[in-house]
This record gives structure tokens, C-alpha cells and sequence, in this order.
């Protein structure tokens, strides 16, 4: 495949992009916000790399579908659609189907890029990836949840083809709440708000307590539009088709059932089959300087159940949108199996002065990805009328709390002529790579002062059983760019370090290990110390692992605490991981190339470089008292290396992707 756009194509593909990010938003109805068929054609929509024209020769319903046809001098294209308007905050189903029948095309990528109310990108969500070649249409679908501070969504269509290559696309809808009355003015989010703070499974209940005050059910806030003025259907008696009215939920299933309860005839029942944490919630309308109480029973017997806990986030805007600026979360976290309900108060707790409403959450904590099922009942928010209450905790972080996993469920086609991809995710990940490369320690905070970009690395470790050749896997941080890596097969136990350019050489010079350096000279946009994340993606696009740190609890909720300049960020022992941030150390004494605390090894590797490439610098010899086990650890596989060098030299490669539109 040769490299991206020319630079002619790149701006037009750009210039158009700005022009439809500050365009007028796209209407929508109550619940079907895109529903586009292309029946009018395709001038509301653009691409790169491309031509997009609709079509009547092939169409999965009507008459009528867009064709894209990527250009033969590039290997890559975009589709885009213009602005729509969303809520943030709010669970949103994108669905598109696709006919990919043209052996040219490797890959189709469907996904969400979500924007402040200027248009400015926020991120994008994971996307859905059509491999293969089929003559028939198939469905992708992604159910995403909007970022606090968006206003807007587009639908980005990624299209890898090598020679030409050609794909179909219809019938594509993105459904969910409509926007807001009006788009609220966001302050910059810079400080604000908590992450989950979890206990340990082993941690004993403690008895609920009782409250100290008597509380009044009638609240003095005045509801607003769009929001509850309080907690409504706390008892699950009222539920649409099975789903309890008033309740919403981030991950897992909620449903209402008459199986288990404790009081009326129903109670609330939320599964989980992934080990990332999740909740259920409502927003109310609050009055600042008054305190409030939320209560909920709470049914745990399930041993995949770690525990259970109330939270309360307080929030300056009329509607919960922005970050919180403080939250409360209940003194008990409901663990262990008991066939009873209990229950969990937050006790009276005081909102902020400047509190307007509120978001009161009942968030689970898997044990683990077995299925785990609890159950709610009689939960209930009350105004305390005279109390000491509790002040709330000043979150350090933005209040973006993400399961710490991807929620991925890959469902089996509805029909022969009509299959199924189905994603629900957090924001931070797509799929699980069924690889075990590690990001297994990480340089972000290089010594240096000034731009230390150059100087940052980070240690890929191979924590399976078999050799795992990295072609095609790129490194991802929070900007748009992203960094492929070469042809190189990381040995079982092997370790290779990823450094964004030759400074690392200056700081390492003993270093006898595999090493790639990327030809950018920086890793992304280069990694922020305040905060930020790195994502592993196999060549097929799944995560195959993911990192965060400080402020960014994107990957990991709690993210990893941010470490002294010259200090590193590592998995203790090396691969260990439970998706929490307790699985790394700060490693005062950084150790790319080995585990933290083992010493320098070195092994074998292939240097390969092309014009403009990224290149693999071999090892230093081993010392001759280490073992053959140990020599192992860096094999990098020679008869491997040899059979992707003539494609890696014929590829040209850049050291990036080989286009990187930014609409």
C-alpha cells in the first residue's frame, strides 16, 4: 500500500471538513436524530481520499446508496457527515450498513466523533471494523455515550484500500435524546470533578447506619426543563416494555422484575457481563446551600458482585451538563452476598452553593466479567431541612467516569441476509484483542525541561505463550494522530521499547535492547504529564491494552497517579493486568527493555530502515551468563523479520498512518 493523500487532496479533504464542523447542526426528532438513506443524494455529506457519489445500481433499501471509490495513488479515504445535534451525556446508537465486495478494500471503519458547542473535535469513539469481502450488506452498529461537554456528532467512515477499491454505504442513523432547548455555554474543564474510588472485594460491610436527621420529601428546587425536579419511579413499579421509566444507565442491562423485591410488586434488576464498573442514574434539580439525602435498598447475593455504592455529583448547570464540582458518595459500600435487601444512604449531605442540579448514581463494581446481577428497590432523594451535613468531596479530576473496559458484545447475525456487529462501549475502548501485549511501562515525564517529546518511551512486553508479530498495530494517544508500528514478531516474554525519537539514545546510552524509533519524533502529539492515555491497537483494530494517567481516567477510572519528571509509570511484576491502576508503580529508576526490578537482558533483533522509516535497532550481544530461557525474552523472530522486509521497504513506510484526516 503506498502512503496517504497527496497534500492537494489532504487540504481539500481538511478545508471541507472545516466548513461542515462550523455549519448549521443538523435537525433531528425526538428519537431519530440522523436517518439517512441517500435517496437525495450525497451533497450534504463529504469525503477524502475519494470520490463519494450516490449511486442507484446496488441500495440495501430504496432506491438509492453511497458509493465511495478511493483514489488508486492512496490507501486510505474518509467519509464524513455534517454536525448533528446531541445532547452530552447521553447514550447514543449509531447504525450503518455497509456492502464491502471489492477484494481491494482491507478495511471499513464506522464510528462517532463528538464536538464542543464551537465545533472544536472532543474525541471519537471506538470504531466498528468490517473485515473481509462479502456480497452482502452488512450492518455495524455502536452505542456510545456523548462526552460531557459535547453538542455535536458526526459520523466519520474510515475506508483502507490498496489499487482503487470501491465500497456501498446505506441506511445509516444515529438515534437517542434530542438536544437540549439550548446548548449550554461550557466553562473549560480543568479542574472539577472525582474519580470512582473503589474498595477492596474483601472488605467487610459496615452496619448501616441511621440517618441524624429527619428529612422532608418535598424539595424547594424548581424543576427545569428536560429535568426532574426529583428522584421519580423509585420503587421500578412504572416501566415501559420492561425498562423502568425515569432510570437511565452507563453500561450493563437494566430491566424491571417481579422476582425479587422489597416492597409494591417490582424491583429494579441491573446485569453486568464485563468487569468494568457501571451505574445506573437519574438528574434532579437541586437547590445550592441545602442538603440532601439519597437512599436505595439494595439486594448483593451474587459472588460476581464486588460491591455497591451511591454517589451523589453535584453540578453548576441547570441540566448536569459540564463537569461536576464536587460529589457524595454513600460511607457504606455494600459487598458480599446476602439473600436480603439493604440499605445505602449517603446521609445528609450539603450541595454546593453554586449546585443546580445533580446526578444521583447507584454504581456496581464487578468482581469480574462473570455475569453479576443485583437488585434496587424503594430508592429515594430527600431535602434535609435542618442538619450538619456532610460537605461534599472537591474532586480533583473532570467528573469523565468511564468503566475502566471496554463493554464489547459481538452479537450473532439477526438473519442470513442481514448480519449483526454490535458494540456498547465506553469512550476509551473498541473491542479486546484476543493478544497479550502490554503497554508495560511508560516515559511520559522525560527529564529534560522544555519540550521533552523526543525523550519519551514506552516498553511493549509479550506477557503469552506465543510469538505475536506487531504489523500493523498502532500506538494511540488522545490526539488524532496515531503511530503504526512495523513488522516485528516480540518473542513470548520478550520486551521492546517504542521511543519517539534518537533522544532516547542520549538517555539510555547502555541500553542493549530491542528499540524502534519512530521517525516522527514524538509519540502522538507527544504524551501530557497532567494527564493522558495510550492505547495498543492489533492490526485489526482491537485494544489489545490501555493506559491512563492523571487527570485522564479515560482507560483506567481511577487513573494511574501522575509521577515526578524522570520517573516512569510500570507494571509490577511485568504484564500483570487487572484493569486497575494499582498494576503499575512509579518507578523512580526507569527500566525500559526489562521488569521492574529485573536486570538488563539482551537478545536478538533485525534492523531493517527505509527512507523516512521508523527503524529496529538490534540488540547488544547477551551477557554469556544468561540463560537461553532468558535470551528468549527479546527473540525477535528472524525468519519472520525477512519475509515482511521486502514488504516493508515496498510500503515505504512513514512511521504514522498513512492518512490522518482530521474533519
Amino acid at each position: 500500500m503506498r502512503s496517504g493523500l497527496t497534500a492537494a487532496a489532504l487540504g481539500a479533504a481538511l478545508a471541507a471538513s472545516f466548513l461542515l464542523s462550523h455549519g448549521p447542526p443538523a435537525n433531528g426528532s425526538d428519537d431519530l436524530l440522523l436517518d439517512e438513506g441517500f435517496e437525495d443524494g450525497v451533497a450534504e455529506w463529504a469525503a477524502g481520499g475519494g470520490t463519494l457519489t450516490s449511486t442507484s445500481s446496488v441500495a440495501h433499501n430504496g432506491d438509492s446508496s453511497a458509493q465511495f471509490s478511493a483514489d488508486v495513488d492512496n490507501d486510505s479515504g474518509i467519509i464524513w457527515s455534517p454536525p448533528i445535534a446531541i445532547r452530552p451525556e447521553a447514550t447514543y446508537t449509531l447504525s450503518g450498513f455497509l456492502l464491502k465486495n471489492d477484494a481491494r478494500v482491507e478495511s471499513v471503519k464506522l464510528g462517532l466523533e463528538w464536538q464542543d458547542a464551537d465545533g472544536t473535535r472532543i474525541s471519537r469513539s471506538p470504531f466498528m471494523t468490517l473485515t473481509g469481502s462479502n456480497a452482502d450488506w452488512r450492518r455495524l452498529t455502536l452505542e456510545e455515550l456523548s462526552p460531557p461537554n459535547a453538542a455535536y456528532a458526526r459520523v466519520l467512515v474510515y475506508v483502507m484500500a490498496d489499487s482503487g477499491g470501491t465500497i456501498y454505504l446505506d441506511d445509516v442513523s444515529l438515534e437517542g435524546p434530542p438536544p437540549l432547548p439550548a446548548t449550554p455555554t461550557l466553562a473549560p474543564s480543568d479542574t472539577a470533578s472525582p474519580s470512582l474510588t473503589l474498595t477492596p472485594a474483601s472488605r467487610t460491610p459496615t452496619p448501616t447506619r441511621s440517618p441524624s436527621a429527619t428529612p422532608s420529601a418535598v424539595s424547594s428546587a424548581t424543576p427545569l426543563p428536560g429535568i426532574a425536579g426529583s428522584l421519580s419511579n423509585g420503587g421500578f413499579e412504572q416501566a415501559d416494555d420492561g425498562l423502568p421509566d425515569g432510570w437511565r444507565k452507563y453500561g450493563g442491562e437494566l430491566s424491571q422484575t417481579s422476582g425479587r423485591y422489597r416492597s409494591g410488586k417490582y424491583s429494579g434488576e441491573y446485569r453486568s457481563s464485563t468487569d468494568s464498573t457501571k451505574w445506573i442514574y437519574q438528574e434532579v434539580a437541586v437547590t445550592g446551600g441545602s442538603a440532601y439525602q439519597f437512599d436505595a435498598y439494595v439486594l448483593t447475593d451474587d459472588p460476581a458482585t464486588r460491591e455497591v455504592f451511591l454517589r451523589i455529583s453535584w453540578y453548576a448547570s441547570d441540566d448536569t451538563s459540564g463537569s461536576a464540582i464536587a460529589v457524595s458518595d454513600s460511607p457504606q459500600h455494600l459487598s458480599g452476598s446476602d439473600p436480603a435487601f439493604r440499605q445505602l444512604t449517603t446521609g445528609p449531605a450539603l450541595a454546593p452553593a453554586e449546585t443546580r442540579s445533580a446526578r444521583l448514581r447507584i454504581v456496581l463494581v464487578p468482581e469480574s466479567s462473570d455475569l453479576a446481577v443485583i437488585f434496587i428497590d424503594d430508592a429515594s432523594l430527600q431535602q434535609v431541612a435542618s442538619v450538619a451535613a456532610a460537605a461534599p468531596a472537591q474532586p480533583p479530576l473532570s467528573e469523565q467516569e468511564a468503566p475502566a473496559e471496554l463493554e464489547t458484545e459481538l452479537d450473532e447475525p439477526q438473519d442470513a441476509s442481514s448480519p449483526v456487529l454490535i458494540a456498547r462501549s465506553s469512550p476509551s475502548r473498541q473491542g479486546e484483542s484476543p493478544y497479550s501485549v502490554k503497554i508495560n511501562e511508560a516515559m511520559y515525564d522525560p527529564s529534560p525541561p522544555g519540550d521533552d517529546a523526543a525523550y519519551e518511551w514506552l516498553e511493549l512486553y509479550n506477557a503469552g505463550s506465543d510469538a505475536i508479530d506487531l504489523a500493523g498495530w498502532t500506538l494511540n494517544d488522545n490526539s488524532s494522530e496515531a503511530d503504526m508500528l512495523p513488522s516485528l514478531v516480540l518473542a513470548p516474554h520478550g520486551y521492546v521499547v517504542v521511543a519517539a525519537g534518537e533522544g532516547f539514545r542520549d538517555a539510555y546510552a547502555e541500553f542493549a535492547g530491542a528499540l524502534v524509533t519512530l521517525a516522527s519524533g514524538r509519540i502522538g502529539s507527544g504524551l501530557a504529564n497532567k494527564g493522558d492515555r495510550l492505547l495498543l491497537l492489533d492490526a485489526s483494530g482491537k485494544v489489545a491494552d490501555g493506559v491512563s494517567w492523571g487527570d485522564d481516567a479515560s482507560v483506567l477510572s481511577p487513573a494511574i497517579v501522575a509521577v515526578a519528571p524522570g520517573h516512569s509509570i510500570e507494571r509490577s511484576p511485568a504484564g500483570k493486568d487487572t484493569d486497575a491502576a494499582s498494576d503499575f508503580v512509579d518507578n523512580s529508576s526507569p527500566s525500559p527493555g526489562r521488569g521492574f526490578g529485573e536486570r538488563a537482558v539482551a537478545g536478538a533483533a533485525i534492523r531493517r530502515e527505509a527512507a523516512g522509516s521508523s527503524t529496529i535497532s538490534p540488540p547488544a550481544e547477551p551477557a554469556q551468563e544468561a540463560s537461553s530461557n532468558v535470551r528468549q525474552r527479546l527473540l525477535v523472530s528472524l525468519a519472520a523479520g525477512i519475509a515482511s522486509m521486502a514488504v516493508g521497504l515496498s510500503i515505504g513506510y512513514s512511521g504514522r498512518r498513512q492518512f490522518k484526516p482530521s474533519p
